[in-house]
């Protein structure tokens, strides 16, 4: 069984795009297809390199650097962009209520990554680092997304898409990530930058919605209706954990952190306040970025503003010794 596609995290708006191209045409042979899940296991390996995490971004912002912040936003347009190559782009254009429960669900889901912290990437790639307190904000995460259901559908509107500003702003932020670098660190950064970008562009493609998000919601399908995860996404979620646990092999920097209940109790609340933040935004910061950032839409700038914003007051004035 597949996922109904009017549960998609948040309202959409489609357009009437021309000339795209199916994805079945890239997946016409069985070596195309394990040559596509040896990317998504590379972009794994990346995204580790780069821990790729909002919480830790604004921890820079702090610290009054841009770089880390820079490139998550730069992932995510140049994620969108390949995704305009083989299918209609999506627009986040809310509705009033939507928006204001959206709003709400970006305070709460900043506070409860921050009191983790870590989002929903970061979540991983601190228990790949050996941080075995983050497999409690997965039972607080997974729990809460048995129990909670999704609260907002998708709705489908025709409207224009503003695919000059969309390049513009894409190029605007990989000209400034490169030019901040120190010149050892631009390639680096440069790799960071393209390879998740590119591999999340194809996933989206390949499989409607695919976000860490979108698996949350499935499991609710999953234990509530008896709808089964669709394959194509299961797989490409381990091939991502593959790609993260083989860089920390390769570079021997796992370890077990020391198990203490203290931590342990605030990481399963942490997970359980992210996953009703996700719930009322209509997904984490990683559908926020992959899926409703690209839009470029004023409602989608508010909701990521609204977002930042709440991790950093609660680093910086409500849990300031959190680590």
């Amino acid at each position: 069984s597949v996922i109904p596609a009017n549960i998609i995290n948040t309202i959409i708006v489609t357009t009437n795009a021309t000339n795209v191209i199916p994805f079945s045409f890239f997946c016409s042979s069985i070596f195309t297809y394990f040559s596509f899940l040896f990317l998504i296991v590379i972009s794994g390996w990346f995204i580790q390199r780069g821990s790729f995490c909002l919480v830790a971004a604004v921890d820079s912002i702090i610290e009054k650097k841009l770089t880390k912040i820079l490139m998550i936003f730069g992932v995510a347009l140049f994620s969108g962009a390949i995704l305009m190559f083989f299918q209609i782009p999506i627009v986040y254009s809310p509705s009033r209520n939507d928006f204001l429960l959206a709003l709400l669900g970006a305070v709460v889901f900043g506070f409860g990554a921050t009191l983790n912290s870590g989002c929903f990437f970061g979540t991983l790639t601190k228990l790949f680092k050996g941080n075995i307190h983050m497999l409690f904000s997965l039972a607080g995460i997974i729990s809460t997304s048995i129990l909670a259901p999704p609260l907002v559908l998708e709705k489908k509107l025709n409207v224009s898409y503003p695919s000059f500003y969309y390049y513009f702003i894409l190029l605007l932020i990989v000209t400034i990530l490169i030019f901040f670098q120190k010149h050892d660190k631009k390639y680096n950064y440069f790799m960071n930058l393209i390879i998740p970008g590119l591999v999340f562009g194809i996933m989206n493609s390949s499989t409607f919605g695919w976000s860490l998000s979108q698996l949350i919601i499935n499991i609710w399908f999953f234990f509530n209706n008896n709808i089964l995860f669709v394959k194509m996404q299961v797989l490409e979620f381990f091939a991502f954990l593959l790609g993260m646990w083989i860089y920390h092999l390769k570079y021997n920097q796992f370890k077990w952190k020391k198990l203490d209940s203290l931590k342990a109790t605030k990481h399963f609340f942490a997970g359980i306040i992210m996953a009703l933040g996700a719930r009322m935004m209509g997904g984490g910061n990683d559908n926020l970025l992959f899926q409703k950032l690209p839009s470029i839409t004023f409602e989608v700038f508010m909701l990521m503003y609204v977002l930042v914003l709440s991790i950093y007051i609660t680093q910086t004035v409500l849990l300031p010794k959190v680590s």
